[in-house]
This record gives structure tokens, sequence and C-alpha cells, in this order.
């Protein structure tokens, strides 16, 4: 299972955007990248993809290792440990 964020040309988007604009972004280009992702010979599941017009994108969430500390852990101890938080 995948996730679209699909940005198109339809109904809804002609109350907040240009007909040029429109024309920029068909319907279709969602429709060909979702029938990839329908696909049997597609690899890729559990992936969140944003696309508008030509442009096609894998949306990705990245978590450090992070730190572990012990109860009632002060400012002090984060501080200290921020660098290896944010690594």
């Amino acid at each position: 299972v995948n996730v679209v964020a699909p940005l198109a040309a339809s109904r809804m988007m002609q109350t907040v955007m240009s007909p040029d604009m429109l024309k920029a972004l068909p319907a279709s280009t969602v429709a060909t990248f979702v029938s990839f992702l329908c696909h049997e010979d597609c690899p890729e599941t559990g992936s969140v993809f944003e696309l508008g017009g030509n442009w096609i994108a894998k949306v990705r969430w990245q978590r450090s290792q992070g730190v572990k500390f012990q109860p009632n852990f002060a400012i002090e101890d984060v501080a200290a440990k921020f660098s290896e938080i944010c690594d």
C-alpha cells in the first residue's frame, strides 16, 4: 500500500487556480503514476509520493537514532546530548 498526494486539475482546483496553471497539472499524469503503483512489477510499498504535473517525488520521514535518558533528566542533560539527538 502506498499513499499519493496529488496536485492535479479538477473541479475543486478550478476554484483556486488559474486555467493556465491547471493546464500544467493534467490529472492523466496522476493516473499514469497510480497505474504503475498498482502494477504487479512495482517494487514499492509503504511509501508516500507527492506529484503535480510532470513532477513526482517520494516523501521521506527521517528520525535520528535518538538518545535514551534516565528518569528525571535535566535541561543540561539535553544540552549535553543535543548533537546526538539531532544526528
